[in-house]
């Protein structure tokens, strides 16, 4: 898909300074992510939602969301999204792991956890997880432990419920979160990948321009 974007559409990529050959940074069920320079990423993908998702999120620049800078679509029959954001590191082992803990936490051993509209406070949501996690996770000793030596004052709480709050004020609905689906700006995590049980205003993706006859 890929190269049919460069071979075809070489204005848009001229346009958008885009590489003939970029490096991949990863592939998923249905799409490819790809390192373009400028400290930027192009994902293309199939996942109508996802372009939708994130042609919602190109004005709006969230602190905890991927920055997406531009969507559009390759012509209806050959049928994939373009998107264009800021390019993210991924987490070390340590921050995975806690994330995983805190986020399986709060979904409440694989049930949908309440929205973050019930807890009134930060404070509520650290004694919905400690709890969650001290009335028996079933985790591995060593995980367990882990996490019974940790702060519960700790900043990735805190991050999890402004990220949370900051996303349903946005108006989207994202029921997919889980720690891969995390990754970081320097010190502050984002959330990506909102696209599989994601729900956000329709919008108009406008099919890319600069096609070669």
């Amino acid at each position: 898909m890929y190269d049919f974007l460069v071979n075809n559409y070489k204005n848009f990529c001229k346009t958008f300074n885009i590489p003939s050959t970029p490096s991949i940074l990863g592939s998923g069920q249905f799409g490819t992510a790809y390192d373009i320079g400028g400290n930027r990423v192009l994902k293309i993908t199939k996942d109508e939602t996802e372009a939708n998702t994130s042609s919602y999120l190109v004005k709006r620049k969230l602190k905890y969301t991927w920055n997406v800078d531009y969507v559009g679509y390759v012509d209806k029959d050959v049928n994939f999204y373009v998107i264009i954001g800021e390019k993210l590191s991924k987490l070390s082992k340590d921050e995975e792991m806690m994330l995983e803990i805190l986020i399986d936490a709060l979904f409440d051993q694989g049930t949908y956890s309440p929205s973050v509209t019930v807890f009134a406070n930060i404070n509520q949501l650290k004694d919905y997880i400690y709890g969650s996690i001290e009335s028996g996770f079933e985790y591995d000793k060593k995980l367990h432990l882990k996490f019974t030596g940790y702060n519960i004052e700790s900043p990735k709480i805190n991050w999890l419920f402004a990220a949370l709050k900051e996303l349903m004020n946005s108006g989207i609905v994202w029921a997919d979160l889980h720690h891969e689906n995390v990754m970081k700006n320097s010190n502050i995590y984002k959330f990506i990948d909102l696209g599989f049980e994601s729900k956000a205003p329709e919008m108009d993706i406008k099919r890319i321009e600069g096609r070669k006859l």
